[in-house]
């Protein structure tokens, strides 16, 4: 036998007991999650019901993220001293114009009094 023949010949072996490996390790993973199943029913149901809230939760997650960081300086700031006073965006949205434009004068106080007060730390 050449060198050439032998080693299609191991290739075409290691690539065959790779596809068994493969198989068997798949098959395998299936009756553990049968056994799994049988075993504790209540578990992989959780685990399974869990993924979904929590791949959610992380989407939610990420898309406040984003939110937040395509915001102004100024907005971080206005909705940071909004949420101080116990006031989401959505609620703040939420409001009737009046009601946003007293809020928004509440909060524009509110930060000139920190700066104020930020001033005065400084001088003492």
């Amino acid at each position: 036998m050449s060198i050439i023949e032998t080693l299609a010949t191991r290739t075409s072996l290691t690539s065959s007991a790779s596809r068994l490996v493969a198989s068997q390790g798949s098959a395998f993973d299936v009756e553990l999650k049968k056994a799994v199943a049988k075993e504790h029913p209540a578990h992989q149901e959780n685990a399974v019901s869990a993924l979904p809230k929590q791949a959610s939760q992380q989407s939610a997650a990420a898309q406040e993220l984003q939110e937040w960081l395509e915001m102004s300086p100024e907005e971080r700031l206005f909705f940071t001293v909004l949420a101080s006073m116990g006031i989401s965006k959505e609620e703040f949205e939420a409001m009737s114009p009046e009601d946003q434009d007293r809020i928004t004068h509440k909060v524009q106080e509110s930060i000139k009094e920190n700066i104020k007060e930020g001033l005065q730390t400084q001088i003492a």
